[in-house]
């Protein structure tokens, strides 16, 4: 599990512990599937991710590069938009001021 801001810092979310979630990683992918308004990136989770499924989405990412570099450039956004820089630092601030 992970802290994070309901309301995206970046997007001028607040700290107070009303706006801080524990999410899991599964949360986290479909917080970017939100923000881009799409499904951009695959999902590979707990029973889906077996091995030919994992080599099934790298053969696809690697014999089309277009779409390696389109991954890329959503990822970019994502961050950009959800304000993932020192993220964890934030959430480790607030949550120990609360202590």
């Amino acid at each position: 599990l992970q802290y994070d801001h309901k309301i995206p810092f970046s997007w001028g979310g607040p700290s107070p512990p009303e706006n801080i979630e524990l999410v899991c990683p599964a949360h986290q992918s479909l917080r970017a599937i939100e923000v881009l308004g799409e499904e951009k990136m695959p999902e590979l989770i707990q029973y889906d991710a077996t091995p030919e499924k994992i080599a099934e989405e790298a053969y696809r990412i690697l014999s089309d590069p277009s779409r390696g570099e389109s991954m890329k450039n959503d990822l970019k956004k994502v961050s950009a938009i959800l304000g993932s820089t020192h993220a964890a630092e934030r959430a480790a601030k607030e949550i120990f001021e609360l202590l």
